[in-house]
């Protein structure tokens, strides 16, 4: 073999092994870059999907199939959501970003932000109470319209925001005198998923037991009561509601009418009268 073929030889064969040399290095790179991405961090967390559009990320700590869930985010907190609430659930990779340093917060600011972003919450299955202050306009003595006061505690069973069953009772007071009605309450709010305002009704039906008589009244006896009515009930961020209503009362009451002062006798003979006060009720209740 002549000078120049061995030459040519030497030269491939020299080539061959630093191609070799540099396709081992390349191999070498890719076994430590696939060990470093192994040792990264894989596991997964929870991301809720909300029909407002807003997307919470973190680990769903408890979970009432077709009721409600708790998830509990980056740093702690703990929020609730109704499955009303929930568009979907999905699993994806936890987000990992190098720690910054953080603008300072003021405690106040954080309250205000904190506030910003908790959303409001309406009463969950379980029991529900509610106490509510109002006037029932009537006429007194005198034919006059005067503002009876109307003073209701009711409690019962909610199970779900449409439907909420229990009992009340309370005083009202009437031109004859006073009662404690005791009666059936059924209430509730219609939507499809839950507001800061929301549409609500009730409805109550229940004896009125006689308490007291007024100055020119004597033998007051109580009678059949019912209420309806309609208005809005405000939810809130702290599990207290505010219904603000405007309804329609009736309250049979039995009664005798006597003499005020002299010189101004009522005719004669006194008899004993049936009678059926219809007012019109404006509330503000309270409910936890």
């Amino acid at each position: 073999m002549s000078q120049g073929k061995m030459a040519k030889l030497n030269m491939l064969f020299m080539i061959i092994r630093q191609f070799r040399a540099f396709v081992i290095a390349i191999c070498l790179l890719c076994v430590g870059m696939l060990s470093l991405i192994a040792q990264q961090p894989t596991a997964d967390e929870d991301v809720v999907y909300l029909k407002n559009g807003s997307i919470i990320r973190g680990e769903i700590t408890e979970r009432i199939i077709g009721e409600s869930i708790k998830i509990q985010i980056l740093g702690g907190s703990i929020f609730v959501f109704e499955e009303s609430e929930i568009e979907t659930i999905l699993k994806a990779p936890k987000v990992y970003q190098a720690p910054v340093q953080q603008p300072y917060v003021s405690p106040k600011e954080y309250r205000r932000e904190l506030k910003r972003t908790t959303p409001v919450t309406s009463r969950k299955r379980g029991v529900y109470n509610m106490f509510s202050y109002g006037f029932q306009p009537g006429p007194d003595t005198w034919s006059d319209v005067v503002p009876w006061p109307t003073l209701q505690w009711r409690t019962g069973y909610n199970f779900n925001q449409f439907v909420n069953l229990g009992v009340g009772f309370g005083i009202d007071a009437y031109m004859p005198g006073g009662t404690i009605p005791i009666y059936a309450d059924f209430h509730g709010e219609l939507g499809k998923e839950v507001k800061p305002i929301m549409f609500h009704y009730f409805f109550q039906a229940g004896y009125g037991i006689s308490a007291w008589n007024n100055w020119n009244f004597q033998e007051v006896g109580g009678g059949p009561m019912g209420q309806f009515g309609i208005g809005w009930k405000l939810n809130t961020r702290r599990r207290i509601e505010w219904v603000f209503t405007a309804g329609y009362k009736f309250q049979a009451m039995s009664f005798i009418q006597t003499n005020g002062w002299e010189p101004f006798p009522l005719p004669e003979p006194r008899r004993r009268e049936t009678r059926v006060f219809r007012p019109l009720t404006l509330q503000v209740a309270v409910g936890f």
